[in-house]
């Protein structure tokens, strides 16, 4: 795939303010692969990171987020396991989660020693999963071409916490999805009150590119029709 011509290609047509991220999950370190620049809090400051850049991260480097780390399927040591358990049983405690959701969040199978992180037009392979920020309008846009609104479908339902979730669910369906994203995410990514999580399986990406493009003049052709047609001239 030529990455670098799609990503381009979604940008333009969905008017994103920030580059698509792409992952690369369960591998060893490419040959001359940065490492991550820095130690992060939790793995979703890697996304944010991750403009502008290409870099590895290992398991290790994501051991301060327990949660996130069982959701990108990167083994636990003993110790981090316990913070894990620890962290579940306080969002339980302050009813954040259900004990029923807690043994249920999705996580993603292929295991590995570590992620690869990177801008899309600047990523060295095929990625596993690409995400994107999207305000409202362009996730409606994202999800009319995504069919997840049709209704000759069954409709989908928009994930939330935590946001990472959102990433082994759709690699799962084998669809793009939206997520609201979760406090954790917002905290640590810095992104706006306003904007939410897509996720696209790296299979999915060229299709997509094209399938956002058709909506994108779909809904201009629509937008014509009632300002020409439906809206009575003053």
């Amino acid at each position: 795939m030529d990455l670098a011509r799609i990503s381009a290609r979604i940008q333009e047509s969905l008017g994103l303010s920030r580059a698509p991220i792409a992952l690369k999950f369960g591998i060893e370190r490419p040959p001359g692969a940065a490492l991550a620049p820095a130690a992060v809090r939790s793995g979703c400051s890697f996304w944010r990171m991750a403009e502008g850049k290409v870099f590895y991260a290992s398991a290790a480097d994501h051991f301060n987020c327990p949660v996130g780390t069982l959701v990108l399927g990167l083994e636990l040591p003993a110790d981090v396991s316990r913070q894990l358990g620890d962290l579940m049983k306080f969002m339980c405690g302050e009813c954040y989660l259900s004990d029923e959701e807690a043994a249920r969040i999705p996580t993603i199978r292929q295991r590995g020693p570590g992620v690869l992180y990177g801008e899309l037009g600047l990523f060295p392979m095929d990625p596993d999963v690409v995400l994107m920020w999207l305000v409202p309008y362009q996730a409606m846009i994202f999800n009319e071409a995504t069919g997840d609104v049709s209704w000759a479908t069954e409709l989908t339902q928009v994930s939330g916490r935590p946001g990472c979730a959102a990433i082994p669910r759709a690699l799962e369906r084998g669809k793009p999805g939206v997520s609201f994203g979760c406090i954790g995410m917002r905290t640590f990514s810095g992104i706006g009150e306003d904007e939410l999580l897509a996720v696209v399986p790296g299979s999915q990406l060229e299709a997509l590119a094209e399938r956002i493009e058709r909506t994108v003049s779909a809904n201009e052709a629509i937008l014509s029709y009632y300002q020409n047609e439906l809206i009575a001239p003053e």
